[in-house]
């Protein structure tokens, strides 16, 4: 504790903001000859200080250990033996530590065990050997299964039948329905806010639910999307109120529809398949189209005018911070490079460009996802970074945050569905922080996720997080 205060106040002195190591992890590969192990720290790649990797056999006799101070990889020669072994890392400076616990066999006994699990060495990414799959071990010391029992284990389970990546087209799923209907609970009569009327899936069920004394309150930041969900709210016979507006505006569509407060509000912080679909709107690197990426295309700024126009630090900034991607900075070195020459006009041109400067190598087995996904990620990621930027998203989510309490009735409920992590992270906060001030009587302890049914039905409701908050009731005169 004391060298972790002594760091904070040299770093002070220095003029430097001290940064705090996250939670060491360590991954373990293991080739014909070697044990490599790769060593990071989760949300930061940098190692700062001493961090120390051993490797010990069964009876926790140290067979190697070396120093890594501005290196990730440790490689010790690999046990000629056959049996268990443990692989320690330890950061000396913050007292982090990660175990590993992997068996090692011969290539040739797994081979002959376990064929369908272990391709041939030239099928592998480097560091990687068809002898052992290691997966990343929890902090807390707790050792994992891996080697040829994590093979093994991976080869019984019952693998889910793969269906189409897509909502097929046209068609829009609402994602946690069931869920929200549950935290919401609208009753006859009441009114409800639906502030991301998109192809009003959600709008379509809470409105039948309202009744004709009811009424629902619907908004949307894409003009394009709101024909198609008023034909389709219109075909219910009942009363609704759609209208264009960001969240910014939610009171003012309120005061229009003659409504002070309402009962519920909820808002879905992701796109629509439609949206996705259509190339035009630039959303999807997977489609040819222009790289335009907003809401509201009658106002704003592109992605194409904001990767000519951003610095390299600029883009490298958002990159990692809106889209968690760790090597932002080739990316946008990258960019910038190329538009000095040729601008970046069109989502196919973008997604080679990223394909090029940050090239995956593919890992084969259990724990690792499919070889298409894995070399997509990268692209996903910036994408989604640019689609963020260009439509404010946290900002506009912050803004819907500081209304929720003007808008709602005592003992109203809101419910918002998130899809990325900074969005979950705010929205988590803003109730915490509402909960402990007692603006919410109530709060969701943990997000709720899709079910396993879900995610396979719905394939883009995977990563949807759903938390809700109960206003306070006003204290009795």
């Amino acid at each position: 504790m004391m060298r972790l205060i002594l760091y904070a106040v040299l770093m002070l002195l220095l003029g430097a903001t001290p940064v705090l190591a996250h939670a060491i992890r360590a991954v373990v590969s293991v080739t014909e000859t070697q044990v490599v192990v790769t060593v990071s720290f989760d949300g930061d790649d940098d190692i700062r200080g001493d961090v120390f990797v051993r490797l010990e056999d069964e009876q926790r006799k140290e067979l190697g250990k070396l120093k890594l101070s501005n290196t990730h990889v440790a490689t010790f020669p690999r046990p000629e033996s056959e049996g268990v072994y443990y692989v320690v890392a330890e950061d000396d400076g913050f007292g982090h530590r990660a175990e590993k616990r992997s068996t090692f066999r011969t290539i040739e006994h797994s081979k002959k065990l376990h064929p369908a699990r272990f391709p041939s060495p030239s099928a592998l990414a480097p560091g990687c050997s068809s002898s052992c799959f290691c997966r990343s071990s929890s902090t807390n010391g707790v050792a994992i299964r891996s080697g040829l029992n994590m093979a093994r284990k991976y080869h019984r389970r019952r693998r889910t039948p793969r269906r189409d990546r897509s909502t097929p087209e046209g068609e829009h799923l609402p994602v946690l329905l069931a869920e929200v209907l549950e935290v919401l609970n609208p009753q006859p009569g009441q009114t409800i806010l639906d502030g991301t009327l998109g192809f009003a899936g959600h709008s379509s069920e809470l409105l039948k639910l309202l009744g004709p004394t009811g009424l629902l309150i619907a908004t949307d930041l894409d003009p394009d999307q709101l024909p198609r969900a008023r034909a389709k709210l219109e075909e219910l016979g009942l009363p609704f109120h759609a209208a264009h507006s960001n969240f910014a505006g939610l009171q003012h569509v309120l005061a229009t529809a003659g409504v002070e407060r309402v009962d519920g509000v909820l808002a879905d912080l992701g796109m629509s398949s439609m949206q996705v679909d259509d190339a035009d709107r630039g959303f999807s690197f997977m489609r040819d189209g222009p790289l335009d990426m907003r809401m509201d295309r009658t106002r704003g700024t592109t992605a194409a005018e904001l990767l000519a126009t951003m610095t390299a630090e600029e883009l490298t900034a958002a990159f990692t911070e809106l889209g968690d991607e760790p090597r932002a900075y080739e990316i946008a070195e990258a960019i910038v490079e190329q538009r000095e020459t040729t601008p970046l006009l069109r989502t196919t041109e973008l997604r080679a460009l990223i394909e090029a400067a940050a090239p995956v190598t593919p890992m084969l087995g259990p724990g690792y996802g499919p070889v298409r996904k894995q070399i997509m990620l990268p692209t996903t990621r910036v994408f989604q970074a640019l689609r963020m930027m260009v439509n404010r998203e946290l900002a506009n989510l912050q803004q819907l945050l500081r209304v929720l309490p003007t808008v709602l009735k005592p003992g109203g409920t809101v419910a918002i569905i998130s899809f990325h992590s900074g969005e979950d992270r705010l929205v988590k906060a803003a109730f915490s922080d509402g909960l402990r001030a007692g603006v919410y009587q109530a709060a969701s302890d943990e997000a709720i996720r899709p079910s396993e049914q879900e995610k396979l039905d719905n394939p883009r409701a995977r990563s949807a997080k759903l938390r809700w908050a109960t206003l306070a009731n006003e204290p009795e005169a």
